[in-house]
């Protein structure tokens, strides 16, 4: 039988939660989020956006206001959201982003860009036909005829469609957050690119961040957000 709950004290540390006011917290479904960077909505109305108290609660929000997640209706309170996704409570009209805060924990602000969704392309196939198969960061998988594209950079997708309206380049001056490892959450300009030959994914990426720190990490944790700015709103 699959749980649908977690312990506290061993939740991601990436949930803004309190850890010892209560045992257990609701566990997200298997979704388009890894556990590190998504939550479920029950979480998310408790715990991040502190609208609800209860469960009970969260689905009378879910079932009678109606919640969309990146433009698609949601009943489940158990749904994975997670990093830049768009919830809006139909009723209310309110839209809220999700992003990582400084201190690398999920967090919200209002959304704006509503209908854009920023994807980090993580796979890529050659399949029949010439075609090649994108497997992007939010489960958002397309097939497409330019081999353009490559690992480590955004596709800006427009929802509910999954229409590409950007691609954008992790490259020198680009804008990027990292989403990983004990830089998680801070975000900058990208100022140097440090590429290593063999196969190990041990890339690495410098950035200068707004008060003029300089950190690298690896490549891989780099999320690439906009050319000179970010697309989205991060809510700092």
């Amino acid at each position: 039988m699959v749980k649908n709950h977690i312990k506290r004290i061993t939740a991601p540390t990436s949930w803004p939660i309190r850890r010892k006011n209560n045992v257990f917290i609701a566990k997200p479904n298997a979704g388009a989020h890894s556990i590190q960077n998504g939550t479920s909505l029950l979480t998310f109305f408790k715990e991040i956006l502190n609208v609800c108290k209860t469960s009970k609660e969260v689905s009378n929000v879910i079932n009678l206001k109606g919640v969309l997640v990146n433009g698609k209706k949601v009943l489940d309170k158990h749904y994975n959201v997670g990093l830049y996704d768009v919830v809006k409570v139909e009723a209310t009209g309110e839209e809220f982003r999700i992003y990582f805060d400084s201190f690398g924990k999920l967090a919200v602000c209002a959304a704006d860009n509503v209908s854009l969704i920023p994807s980090k392309i993580i796979k890529k196939t050659v399949i029949k036909g010439g075609k090649v198969q994108i497997n992007c960061s939010n489960g958002i998988n397309i097939i497409v005829i330019d081999s353009k594209y490559v690992i480590g950079d955004t596709l800006l997708f427009e929802v509910p469609k999954l229409k590409i309206k950007e691609h954008i380049k992790l490259e020198k001056g680009a804008f990027v957050q990292i989403v990983e490892g004990k830089y998680r959450g801070l975000k900058g300009d990208v100022s140097d690119l440090i590429r290593y030959s063999g196969s190990a994914n041990n890339d690495l990426i410098t950035i200068v961040t707004s008060d003029g720190k300089e950190v690298s990490t690896l490549k891989s944790y780099a999320f690439v957000l906009g050319k000179k700015k970010p697309v989205i709103a991060l809510g700092e």
